[in-house]
Protein backbone atom coordinates (compact mmCIF):
# COMPACT_ATOMS: atom_id res chain seq x y z
CA UNK A 1 0.00 0.00 0.00
CA UNK A 2 2.78 2.47 0.90
CA UNK A 3 4.63 1.47 -2.26
CA UNK A 4 1.71 2.61 -4.42
CA UNK A 5 1.39 5.86 -2.46
CA UNK A 6 5.12 6.64 -2.78
CA UNK A 7 4.99 5.79 -6.47
CA UNK A 8 2.07 8.24 -7.02
CA UNK A 9 3.85 10.96 -5.01
CA UNK A 10 6.95 10.39 -7.13
CA UNK A 11 4.93 10.67 -10.34
CA UNK A 12 3.26 13.85 -9.08
CA UNK A 13 6.64 15.31 -8.15
CA UNK A 14 7.97 14.43 -11.60
CA UNK A 15 4.99 16.15 -13.19
CA UNK A 16 5.58 19.29 -11.09
CA UNK A 17 9.28 19.34 -12.08
CA UNK A 18 8.30 18.93 -15.73
CA UNK A 19 5.82 21.86 -15.52
CA UNK A 20 8.40 24.01 -13.72
CA UNK A 21 10.97 23.19 -16.42
CA UNK A 22 8.56 24.12 -19.23
CA UNK A 23 7.63 27.40 -17.50
CA UNK A 24 11.32 28.22 -16.96
CA UNK A 25 12.09 27.50 -20.63
CA UNK A 26 9.22 29.74 -21.75
CA UNK A 27 10.50 32.51 -19.48
CA UNK A 28 14.06 32.19 -20.78
CA UNK A 29 12.98 32.26 -24.42
CA UNK A 30 10.17 34.83 -24.21
CA UNK A 31 10.47 36.56 -20.83
CA UNK A 32 13.11 39.08 -21.78
CA UNK A 33 11.56 40.03 -25.09
CA UNK A 34 7.82 39.89 -24.36
CA UNK A 35 5.53 40.97 -21.57
CA UNK A 36 1.84 40.41 -20.85
CA UNK A 37 -0.18 43.26 -19.31
CA UNK A 38 -3.79 43.81 -18.30
CA UNK A 39 -5.32 46.81 -20.10
CA UNK A 40 -7.66 48.93 -18.00
CA UNK A 41 -9.73 51.73 -19.51
CA UNK A 42 -11.80 52.45 -22.58
CA UNK A 43 -9.58 54.96 -24.36
CA UNK A 44 -8.56 52.35 -26.98
CA UNK A 45 -12.07 51.05 -27.79
CA UNK A 46 -13.00 49.54 -30.30
CA UNK A 47 -9.56 48.09 -31.12
CA UNK A 48 -8.65 47.15 -27.53
CA UNK A 49 -11.23 46.51 -24.84
CA UNK A 50 -11.37 47.38 -21.17
CA UNK A 51 -9.97 44.49 -19.06
CA UNK A 52 -8.18 42.83 -21.99
CA UNK A 53 -4.76 41.17 -21.87
CA UNK A 54 -2.15 42.55 -24.27
CA UNK A 55 1.11 40.94 -25.38
CA UNK A 56 3.87 43.52 -25.63
CA UNK A 57 7.26 43.34 -27.24
CA UNK A 58 9.76 45.13 -25.03
CA UNK A 59 11.68 47.94 -26.74
CA UNK A 60 15.28 47.23 -27.69
CA UNK A 61 18.01 48.76 -25.55
CA UNK A 62 19.38 50.79 -28.46
CA UNK A 63 19.50 54.52 -27.68
CA UNK A 64 18.21 55.68 -31.08
CA UNK A 65 15.18 53.36 -31.12
CA UNK A 66 11.74 54.93 -31.57
CA UNK A 67 8.33 53.33 -32.11
CA UNK A 68 6.76 53.37 -35.56
CA UNK A 69 3.88 55.69 -36.38
CA UNK A 70 0.50 54.14 -35.46
CA UNK A 71 2.10 51.55 -33.11
CA UNK A 72 0.15 50.93 -29.92
CA UNK A 73 2.49 51.49 -27.00
CA UNK A 74 2.24 51.12 -23.25
CA UNK A 75 4.28 53.69 -21.39
CA UNK A 76 4.71 54.81 -17.80
CA UNK A 77 3.68 58.19 -16.60
CA UNK A 78 4.54 59.70 -13.25
CA UNK A 79 4.26 57.11 -10.52
CA UNK A 80 2.91 53.62 -11.20
CA UNK A 81 0.33 54.47 -13.88
CA UNK A 82 0.75 53.00 -17.36
CA UNK A 83 -1.18 54.22 -20.39
CA UNK A 84 -2.05 52.34 -23.58
CA UNK A 85 -2.15 54.72 -26.55
CA UNK A 86 -1.51 54.92 -30.30
CA UNK A 87 1.59 56.78 -31.55
CA UNK A 88 0.68 59.59 -33.95
CA UNK A 89 3.65 61.94 -33.82
CA UNK A 90 7.35 61.10 -33.82
CA UNK A 91 10.34 63.35 -33.07
CA UNK A 92 10.40 66.25 -35.54
CA UNK A 93 6.69 66.01 -36.45
CA UNK A 94 4.29 68.92 -36.03
CA UNK A 95 0.97 68.20 -34.31
CA UNK A 96 -2.02 70.53 -34.41
CA UNK A 97 -5.65 70.06 -33.39
CA UNK A 98 -8.34 72.09 -35.20
CA UNK A 99 -12.00 71.68 -34.24
CA UNK A 100 -11.14 68.29 -32.72
CA UNK A 101 -9.34 66.94 -35.80
CA UNK A 102 -5.66 65.99 -35.66
CA UNK A 103 -3.27 67.48 -38.20
CA UNK A 104 0.08 65.75 -38.61
CA UNK A 105 2.67 67.85 -40.45
CA UNK A 106 -0.17 70.10 -41.76
CA UNK A 107 -2.17 67.15 -43.15
CA UNK A 108 -5.47 66.15 -41.59
CA UNK A 109 -5.60 62.56 -40.36
CA UNK A 110 -8.48 60.75 -41.98
CA UNK A 111 -11.46 60.38 -39.66
CA UNK A 112 -12.18 57.08 -41.35
CA UNK A 113 -8.72 55.73 -40.57
CA UNK A 114 -8.97 52.21 -39.15
CA UNK A 115 -7.46 53.38 -35.87
CA UNK A 116 -9.16 56.39 -34.34
CA UNK A 117 -12.75 57.49 -34.45
CA UNK A 118 -14.35 60.69 -33.37
CA UNK A 119 -13.11 64.18 -32.71
CA UNK A 120 -11.18 65.25 -29.65
CA UNK A 121 -13.77 66.94 -27.47
CA UNK A 122 -14.80 67.69 -23.93
CA UNK A 123 -18.05 68.35 -22.08
CA UNK A 124 -18.58 71.61 -20.23
CA UNK A 125 -19.72 71.24 -16.62
CA UNK A 126 -20.44 73.93 -14.04
CA UNK A 127 -18.05 73.15 -11.17
CA UNK A 128 -20.22 74.84 -8.53
CA UNK A 129 -23.56 73.17 -9.19
CA UNK A 130 -22.44 70.07 -11.14
CA UNK A 131 -24.89 71.18 -13.77
CA UNK A 132 -24.19 71.68 -17.45
CA UNK A 133 -23.45 75.26 -18.50
CA UNK A 134 -25.50 77.17 -21.01
CA UNK A 135 -23.55 77.79 -24.21
CA UNK A 136 -24.84 79.00 -27.53
CA UNK A 137 -28.48 78.89 -26.45
CA UNK A 138 -28.38 75.39 -24.94
CA UNK A 139 -31.01 74.35 -22.42
CA UNK A 140 -30.48 73.17 -18.85
CA UNK A 141 -29.63 69.46 -18.84
CA UNK A 142 -28.42 69.52 -22.44
CA UNK A 143 -24.93 68.13 -22.99
CA UNK A 144 -22.60 70.77 -24.37
CA UNK A 145 -19.65 69.31 -26.24
CA UNK A 146 -16.78 71.52 -27.35
CA UNK A 147 -14.04 70.51 -29.75
CA UNK A 148 -10.38 70.92 -28.89
CA UNK A 149 -8.14 73.42 -30.65
CA UNK A 150 -4.40 73.27 -30.07
CA UNK A 151 -1.79 75.38 -31.80
CA UNK A 152 0.88 73.57 -33.83
CA UNK A 153 3.68 72.15 -31.72
CA UNK A 154 6.84 70.27 -32.59
CA UNK A 155 7.43 66.81 -31.09
CA UNK A 156 10.86 67.12 -29.43
CA UNK A 157 13.68 64.60 -29.70
CA UNK A 158 13.24 61.64 -27.35
CA UNK A 159 9.44 62.05 -27.26
CA UNK A 160 6.33 60.86 -29.10
CA UNK A 161 2.75 62.19 -29.33
CA UNK A 162 -0.10 59.77 -28.59
CA UNK A 163 -3.86 59.51 -28.29
CA UNK A 164 -6.29 56.64 -27.72
CA UNK A 165 -8.44 55.23 -30.52
CA UNK A 166 -11.59 56.39 -28.68
CA UNK A 167 -10.68 60.02 -29.28
CA UNK A 168 -13.62 61.74 -27.53
CA UNK A 169 -12.72 59.86 -24.32
CA UNK A 170 -8.95 59.70 -24.36
CA UNK A 171 -5.97 61.48 -22.90
CA UNK A 172 -3.54 62.81 -25.50
CA UNK A 173 -0.12 64.37 -25.38
CA UNK A 174 3.61 63.79 -25.24
CA UNK A 175 5.41 60.80 -23.78
CA UNK A 176 9.09 60.04 -23.41
CA UNK A 177 10.50 57.21 -25.56
CA UNK A 178 12.55 55.98 -22.60
CA UNK A 179 9.29 55.39 -20.66
CA UNK A 180 7.88 52.90 -23.19
CA UNK A 181 7.23 49.56 -21.52
CA UNK A 182 6.38 47.78 -24.76
CA UNK A 183 4.74 47.81 -28.17
CA UNK A 184 1.53 45.79 -28.63
CA UNK A 185 1.84 42.83 -30.99
CA UNK A 186 -1.87 42.63 -31.85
Amino acid sequence: MFNKLFKKIGQFRSLLWFIAGVLFAIHVVFGHKYKIIYNIGESMVPNYSHKEFLILERPPSEKDWAPDRFDVVVFSTTGWEKLTKRVIGLPGDTIEIREGYIYLNNKKLSEYCIFGKGRISYTLVDENENDLRYWNGSQKGEIVRKYVDKVPSLVPEGHFWVIGDNRPNSWYGLGRIENIVGVSLF
